[in-house]
């Protein structure tokens, strides 16, 4: 019974050694993962997401004064003010020629 069970242990060890080989492995800690996960936490890219999704985003001046007051003011400079529409009373609404769609 004693070398069965020596056995099954040194197969469960071959096992967690072949999964760890390949990656993290759930609810096993060492110390080199440990050390990979802090590394990759650390790192500080080289541009940061905010600029790369804001390059072509305009927004209008009340926004840019929001992000300033919530201390965003490098991302408030870096975007676009967007024209504001110009609304003329004599503009029509709807396709032109004043075209209504039928109900189905």
């Amino acid at each position: 019974a004693n070398e069965s069970a020596s056995g099954i242990n040194a197969e469960y060890g071959t096992h967690l050694m072949l999964r760890i080989a390949k990656g993290p492995v759930r609810g096993i800690s060492l110390k080199l993962q440990e050390e990979e996960r802090e590394r990759r936490d650390n790192t500080i890219p080289e541009v940061s997401i905010m600029e790369t999704l804001v390059k072509e985003v305009e927004v209008d001046e009340e926004t840019k004064e929001m992000l300033k007051a919530i201390d965003f003011e490098p991302l408030a400079d870096s975007l676009a003010l967007a024209k504001a529409p110009v609304y003329r009373p004599d503009q029509r609404r709807g396709p032109p020629g004043g075209e209504r769609r039928q109900p189905r």
